[in-house]
């Protein structure tokens, strides 16, 4: 919840140097109201062709990001090898990469560290096991740090 208030204030911060520069193209600034607490709230008017905007649902694990997922950890697993703290940076920089590419997947991951092995079970055996033999871990949940339980 802290990272979705700091997004929003980085929001609101880039939303207000924007509306400063005088470079662009008139338009309607975006309301922006403090609320209680020090959050903002922003309220951004509908779509002028009536659509809506799809966003992304942050608690869904689509097989796309699934085999991203197997993707992203593949090529690096000969880089892992050399062993060190610098081959478990590498790996957290990845799943944390893979996360947030994939609509923003941190917040699952955080809540859950073992859905990296369950996605990996399910979607690249093979990838995981040379993996924790590279990185020299039993599960690859152990070798996140940062990311909660």
């Amino acid at each position: 919840m802290r990272s979705l208030h700091l997004c929003a204030i980085a929001v609101a911060g880039a939303l207000l140097l924007a509306g400063c520069s005088g470079d662009g193209p008139d338009v309607d600034p975006v309301p922006a109201t403090a609320t209680g607490g020090g959050s903002i709230t922003l309220t951004f008017p509908p779509p002028a062709d009536g659509t809506t905007a799809e966003v992304p649902d942050t608690d869904t694990i689509t097989a796309s990001a699934e085999r991203d997922l197997c993707e992203s950890i593949a090529p690096e697993i000969e880089g892992w090898a050399q062993g060190g703290a610098g081959a478990k940076l590498s790996y957290n920089t990845t799943v944390q990469g893979w996360a947030a590419r994939n609509g923003g997947l941190n917040d699952i991951v955080v809540r859950d560290r073992g859905v990296v092995d369950t996605i990996t079970v399910k979607t690249c055996p093979d990838v995981r096991q040379r993996a924790l033999a590279a990185l020299g871990i039993s599960d690859l949940a152990s070798g996140l740090v940062g990311f909660g339980n």
